[in-house]
């Protein structure tokens, strides 16, 4: 994936989207960032889509994506804890991958 034309695309259609849809956008974003491994950039947008929509628990999983990738496994499991809280769709597989990080 090109991800520089990704995230151009991503820029234009958060100029043009409604405000109620920012959120996922922003999580989309930092799903991409976290995809080319900056970390930095992942955890501003994932934190920009918690603050739009605090009960998204996707944003919360992906932030928990972003901190295990970071070998900060205790706060990302605080993370899963967090989007279980919310709720989640337990057939989507990044999500139950997430739980299981944090059984031990």
């Amino acid at each position: 994936m090109r991800f520089d034309e990704a995230l151009e695309i991503f820029f234009e259609l958060l100029n043009e989207m409604p405000s109620e849809h920012k959120a996922q956008l922003k999580n989309a974003i930092a799903v991409a960032y976290l995809d080319m491994e900056n970390y930095e950039e992942a955890m501003n947008f994932i934190n920009q889509s918690i603050e739009i929509n605090p009960n998204y628990a996707e944003a919360y999983i992906n932030k928990a994506e972003i901190l295990f990738e970071q070998d900060k496994m205790n706060e990302g499991c605080i993370e899963v804890e967090n989007a279980k809280r919310i709720g989640l769709d337990l057939n989507n597989p990044d999500i139950l991958d997430a739980i299981e990080k944090c059984k031990d």
